[in-house]
């Protein structure tokens, strides 16, 4: 247990292996929801699952694959398949 935001990015951090100066993002696994201030990390229930999101990286629903294939993102959920380009 981590009696803090700053705990929490810190320990994460160094599981992780993500030096200090290598900016990160703290999002809630379960919709993506940014927690960017104390405030708001305290209201969350116990055990709430967070993920520590690199530059380039982004938060996706549960049960959705991401290929990149050059320019275009092909995103598989198990009903459907889009396409679309990131520029």
């Amino acid at each position: 247990m981590v009696g803090s935001l700053e705990e929490l990015v810190a320990r994460g951090r160094d599981k992780l292996g993500v030096a200090a100066a290598e900016p990160v993002r703290l999002v809630l696994e379960a919709d993506g929801t940014q927690v960017e201030d104390s405030e708001y990390f305290r209201t969350l229930a116990a055990n709430s699952v967070l993920l520590l999101l690199r530059p380039g990286e982004r938060w996706l629903p549960a049960g959705v694959d991401v290929i990149r294939a050059g320019k275009h993102v092909l995103s598989i959920t198990k009903l459907s398949l889009t396409q679309r380009s990131t520029e």
